[in-house]
């Protein structure tokens, strides 16, 4: 049997932070902070856009980090291990993102499939 503090533990390791209009709650969904913007790239028929700071935030429920406003942040090589966390909502949809410098912008571009790199899954919302 596992002590109370066991099962905080493994809560905790098991939940996630998300915003609120109140402040924070903790989800057990699996959801990921950047899982929104994954769905919304991967819904997209262009193969290259631009969205704004502002545009990102309102999609995730969150605001970007302050790293944010740096080209390492985006391409996920910024020294930290939780940079792959947010590379690969826009990998995982099949995209590469670049900061546009002084814009507070990010452009995607859709990555090439290959036979060794298949096309990211698409999300289709709507009944059966």
């Amino acid at each position: 049997m596992l002590s109370s503090s066991q099962r905080d533990v493994i809560l905790s390791a098991t939940q996630i932070r998300l915003p609120c209009k109140i402040g924070w709650f903790w989800s057990s969904d699996g959801m990921g902070k950047y899982d929104p913007l994954r769905d919304y790239l991967r819904r997209q028929r262009s193969d290259e856009f631009e969205m704004t700071f502002a545009d990102i935030e309102r999609r995730l429920g969150a605001m970007l980090p302050k790293g944010a406003n740096r080209p390492q942040w985006w391409a996920g090589d910024d020294g930290t291990p939780s940079s792959q966390v947010q590379r690969q909502a826009w990998s995982g949809a099949g995209f590469d993102a670049t900061l546009v410098l002084g814009k507070d912008r990010v452009r995607f571009i859709r990555i090439p499939t290959t036979p060794d790199r298949p096309a990211a899954p698409s999300v289709s919302i709507g009944s059966n």
